[in-house]
């Protein structure tokens, strides 16, 4: 993904937890960029703020946008995503993980997720996003609190842009100094972890 601009908002924010898994593991430490509303589309991994807190996901889809997953496979405006099996990612309570390469309709690029099946909200009925949000999802699917969860249940159903604080495009510091530097989503470099 090329950014036309690269100035960072000049705050820095670290990974609690598992959520973006493999993309982004926990104590990542990142450094956004700000950003033009283009350049809020599918693919992209974002740092947002909600009920007082700040997270980190994917944006799967956006105002206008029809998307619904059916045994973990994404579908927008009734396009499937593409999805393909690349290697075992970590156990999580005794359980091992699929590492999946995965690119949404209309992405620039792909990425990679975990799963492990079946998972609680790998299927969810089709809803429109509404204009001025986005539907956000984590890459460890199945452990992640996202746009498929309910404010009650500590997800963050559809994020307002304006909540949006910044487009994470690598991390500054990692336990994986591989990964410093290099574009999130740039796995040939880095492998499969």
């Amino acid at each position: 993904m090329a950014l036309s601009h690269g100035a960072r908002i000049g705050r820095t924010f670290y990974i609690p937890s598992q959520s973006m898994l493999p993309t982004l593991e926990v104590n990542d430490r990142l450094a956004p960029l700000r950003f033009r509303a283009t350049e809020l589309r599918r693919g992209v991994v974002v740092v947002f703020k909600t009920q007082g807190e700040i997270r980190a996901a994917r944006i799967a889809a956006i105002g206008g946008d029809t998307i619904e997953m059916q045994n973990g496979v994404v579908a927008i405006n009734g396009k499937v995503a593409d999805q393909r099996l690349v290697g075992i990612g970590p156990s999580f309570d005794g359980t091992a993980s699929r590492m999946l390469e995965e690119s949404f309709p209309g992405e620039q690029g792909s990425h990679r997720i975990l799963d492990i099946e079946p998972g609680l909200f790998d299927s969810v009925a089709a809803v429109r996003v509404d204009a001025g949000k986005l539907f956000l999802l984590g890459d460890n699917r199945d452990r992640a609190a996202d746009s498929r969860v309910s404010l009650q249940e500590m997800g963050v159903e559809q994020v307002r842009v304006g909540d949006v604080l910044g487009i994470v495009d690598s991390v500054y510091w990692s336990p994986t100094r591989s990964k410093i530097g290099r574009p999130i989503d740039d796995w040939d470099q880095r492998g499969v972890q």
